[in-house]
Order: structure tokens, then C-alpha cells, then sequence
């Protein structure tokens, strides 16, 4: 199918684009340089990152590529998946982001610019116009992120819209430590102080601990990672990345992507001769970001995943990185470290029609309404509502 252009402003044409790498490729040179003015300086926006998605993921569909150009120049791309599903029980046709579990976060790939409203206004009214869809599903989007102004543009022309809250991810200040790791630490709990202590002597003991770095995609390294992973409960439970072929072409593919843009960073805590925690991770940014973590369980006691997470963190200050995210929602574990954290959104634009309002009713309405009324405490006997 060829190209469905939508001209909106006298400076601001939109594109809509169907295709796989082959458009991806074709944009990729000018939105890298999209990413790299700041907006969009992580490595879930960038098109190295949805080339590893599309090939593990999405080798045999076809993928809405919307583009804004000002003047010429591109100054926005927004990547959607077109699909149908059941919605509630309403069988829906969506639009979505082509993005799982997997990826942390999204939002419309933007440049710095003044006028971004005139340009996300060109977007919505190029999705509007092109049509064929009941929704549009933007997960995981950080708060204040630019795919609000397309639930703005369409809740100004009587779209119903919503936004549902994710779990919150949480993130380490670096930039505020002035190179110090102790003041990372002094943010913490003395109690938590305390047992890194404790199980630092503990693993010590055991053998000589050691720090590694590896920036390259080692098969080796990232076997021994796999293997450390499905090792432990994920493993067990089957979410380990081992367990799926598709998945782990994702990883693999990644990993070879970030190594030629200098990106990768894989990490391991070593006690002699046994590899005791990993990190799979991503730095980007003047920012460490943990894709995957894993952890040796039969050294439990020694609590292999937080001293690896207090040397990666040294490491980092070293490197002169400002902040590391966790990349993942909140946990107890994390909040050990840290009480900062990224509120992230999924947004949602629904069609006029009838199938549109349906699905906003019973996203934002009814289910809302059910869930307060199973959570509300049971009416005393023999009392009715």
C-alpha cells in the first residue's frame, strides 16, 4: 500500500506509512537524530530498538509508521500496530504500539520544538482522518510525555479518551551523589546499610568477589545469563528468557544492536569461580538502564542481587552517568534504594462510533464501577444497599 498523506498546516505534513524494516531502515538516519536532541534519549525510542521488536516479534506484519515533517524536515514518528481484539467483550479494531511486556516505555518519538502541539495536532488529525479503527492504545507512557497532547487534540473534537495509571517505575538519582557512592547509601535505611554489610562479609568468605563489565554481545556472556535466569524462579515459572524462542531472538538481536552503538552493558558479580548475579543492561543517555536481572539462589543469604546492584551503581558513578533505572515497575526490593519514581500512563482514544463509545463505557465506566463495588465492605446482615 502506498503512502496516505495528510497536509494540516502549511508547515507540518503528516505521512502515514505501512511496512516493516524496510520503512524502518528508510527512517532510521533522521530518527536517530530525533532521539539524540534529548525529548527521546532512551533506548526504548529508538528505531535500533524497534528493529530487534520487529524481527523477533513482528517478522510477518506490517507496521503504521505516521511521521511529521516540518518543512522537510521529520520531526515526529509515531509506530502503530493495526489488529483487532476482544475488548471486553467487544470485538474491537485497535491501534496499539508495537510493544509487550518487554518494553518499558513509549511515547511519540519527538524532537525538541517549540510548536509540538501544532505538530502531534497533525498526527491526531492524520490518524482521524485515515480511519479504520475503534481505539488507540499508547502503553506505558511517562507522565507529561507527548501523547497526552494527542488525547488533548481529540478530546477538543468530542473523542472519548482516558488514561489508565501504570506501576511506577523506580530510578536512582546519580547526578545529586557528586561522583559519591556512600551518599547513595545514605539515602537508604541504616538497617539496610547494615545487611549489605553483613552479606558482603558473608559472600567475601566464600571466595574472592569481583566486578565485570562486558560492552560487547558476547554469546558466551549472554548464554551464562540465560542460564543464571531460568536457574531461579523464572525458570521455574516459565518467564525466564530461555523459555521462548521469540523473545530470546529479542535479547540476542538487542544485545548486537546496542554493541554497535556502544549501548551495552552486561554485568556480573563474580565470587571465584562462580558467576553469582547479572545484569542485562543499557546505557544510553548518560543513563544505566536494567533491562533483566538474575541472581544465584543456592547464595540467597548473601543477597547476590543487591551487592551486584551496589557495585553496578559504583560503576556507574565512575562512568559519570546521572541517573540508573530499574526500567520495570515498583517493588519492594527496589524501594530498599530508592523512593524516586517515573508515573507512567496507558492512554486511550476511542472512536465516535458505537464500538468506540462501547469500549470507553466499559473501560472507563463500568469496570471502574464494578471493581470499587468488590472492593467496598460487605453490608451488615441482614441490610441491603
Amino acid at each position: 500500500m502506498g503512502p496516505d498523506v495528510r497536509a494540516v498546516q502549511a508547515s507540518v505534513s503528516c505521512e502515514a506509512l505501512e511496512g516493516g524494516l524496510e520503512v524502518l531502515h528508510a527512517l532510521a538516519p533522521e530518527w536517530s537524530r530525533l532521539c539524540q536532541e534529548g525529548c527521546c534519549n532512551e533506548p526504548f525510542y529508538r528505531p535500533e530498538w524497534f528493529a530487534a521488536y520487529l524481527r523477533a516479534f513482528l517478522a510477518d506484519k506490517k507496521v503504521l509508521f505516521v511521521t511529521a515533517r516540518r518543512n522537510g524536515q521529520l520531526c515526529a514518528v509515531l509506530p502503530l500496530l493495526a489488529g483487532r481484539a476482544n475488548y471486553y467483550g467487544v470485538p474491537a479494531r485497535v491501534l496499539r504500539v508495537p510493544a509487550n511486556d518487554h518494553s518499558p516505555r513509549f511515547d511519540v518519538i519527538h524532537r525538541s520544538d517549540s510548536e509540538l502541539d501544532e505538530v502531534l495536532k497533525a498526527i491526531w488529525q492524520c490518524l482521524r482522518d485515515r480511519g479504520g479503527w475503534d481505539l488507540i492504545e499508547l502503553r506505558e507512557v511517562p507522565q507529561g510525555g507527548a501523547a497526552e497532547w494527542l488525547l488533548q487534540a481529540a478530546q477538543q473534537e468530542g473523542y472519548p479518551t482516558g488514561q489508565w495509571e501504570s506501576i511506577p517505575c523506580p530510578y536512582i538519582d546519580l547526578a545529586g551523589a557528586a561522583g559519591s557512592l556512600d551518599a547513595i547509601l545514605a539515602r537508604t535505611t541504616g538497617k539496610f546499610r547494615a545487611n549489605l554489610r553483613h552479606r558482603t562479609r558473608r559472600l567475601a568468605a566464600r571466595g574472592p568477589v569481583k566486578l565485570v563489565r562486558v560492552d560487547r554481545a558476547d554469546p558466551a556472556v549472554l548464554e551464562r545469563f540465560y542460564r543464571l535466569e531460568a536457574a531461579g524462579w523464572k525458570g521455574r515459572e516459565g518467564s525466564a528468557i530461555a523459555c521462548n524462542a521469540d523473545v530470546r531472538a529479542f535479547y540476542d538481536g538487542l544485545a548486537r544492536e546496542a554493541e554497535q552503538l556502544g549501548w551495552l552493558s552486561l554485568y556480573a558479580l563474580e565470587c571465584g569461580d562462580a558467576t553469582v548475579a547479572m545484569h542485562y543492561g543499557l546505557t544510553c543517555g548518560g543513563r544505566y538502564f536494567v533491562l533483566k536481572l538474575a541472581y544465584e539462589e543456592s547464595y540467597r543469604e548473601c543477597a547476590p542481587g543487591h551487592l551486584l546492584l551496589r557495585e553496578v551503581v559504583g560503576d556507574c558513578l565512575k562512568r559519570g552517568l546521572a541517573e540508573f533505572d530499574f526500567a520495570g515497575g515498583w517493588q519492594d526490593w527496589k524501594a530498599e534504594w530508592t523512593a524516586l519514581t517515573k508515573r507512567l500512563f496507558w492512554n486511550y482514544i476511542f472512536d465516535k462510533g458505537v464500538v468506540g463509545r462501547m469500549a470507553h463505557a466499559l473501560k472507563f465506566r463500568l469496570v471502574p464501577l464494578m471493581r470499587r463495588r468488590s472492593a467496598s465492605p460487605a453490608a451488615p446482615s441482614g441490610e441491603t444497599e
